[in-house]
């Protein structure tokens, strides 16, 4: 602005009032905002998103997926126990008899082997008798009985001979004479005999036998 440098005396200069804006429509004030020009970016045209081509990189997990994950991981849940189970099978059993058809049928599922439960406390004797054949020799005719309701181990019998005085002249455990089966199913039995030699002196001394059944191996 240029400077202006009144004369001495001089009267001040009038400035003539700036005349008010009008809007050119009604007359009233102008609203600051209405006639400006309105910016470039609020006349651009509006864009539409394309969907996304074949192809493209973006995946969304849909709620298919996440049920295909949740029935692996039950799926695995489940083969965890049944292996926990048979690692612990005879400890399960004796508690729960009732799940080892159960395990059985799974273990078919899932490619893995039931072991076979222990013929210990499961396997009975309905009858024995004891009969020297020979000076040295004698049979034992024993019949077994599987009282499980589950197939269980075919045992093996330990035999116990004593003289009057209670006192042990042999315990071993002999192989039975006839073949047996691998495993009793619920219900069966089983008739079979055990033989053996002893010398006549010992032989003339035995009192009394005892068997137990133990699991074979």
């Amino acid at each position: 602005m240029p400077v202006l440098h009144a004369d001495a005396g001089a009267e001040p200069a009038q400035v003539p009032d700036p005349e008010p804006i009008t809007d050119a429509v009604d007359g009233g004030d102008l609203d600051p905002m209405e006639g400006a020009a309105a910016p470039e970016w609020a006349n651009s045209p509006t864009l539409e998103a394309e969907p996304l081509a074949a192809g493209g990189h973006l995946q969304h997990v849909t709620p298919t997926s996440s049920g295909y994950w949740g029935v692996a991981a039950l799926v695995l849940t489940i083969a965890l126990l049944v292996q926990a189970t048979v690692w612990h099978f005879d400890r399960v059993i004796n508690h729960m008899p009732i799940l080892v058809p159960v395990l059985q049928n799974a273990c078919q599922l899932f490619g893995c082997d039931a072991p076979t439960p222990s013929a210990v406390g499961r396997v009975g004797i309905t009858q024995s008798s004891l009969v020297r054949t020979t000076p040295t020799e004698f049979r034992l005719d024993i019949e077994l009985i599987n009282r499980a309701n589950f197939a269980v181990h075919t045992p093996v019998a330990q035999v116990t001979l004593l003289d009057m005085d209670e006192r042990v002249l042999v315990r071993r455990v002999w192989p039975w004479t006839q073949r047996l089966p691998k495993t009793l199913v619920t219900g069966q039995r089983v008739g079979t005999q055990l033989l053996w030699s002893m010398t006549a002196e010992d032989a003339d001394r035995v009192a009394r036998y005892v068997v137990q059944l133990n699991d074979a191996g």
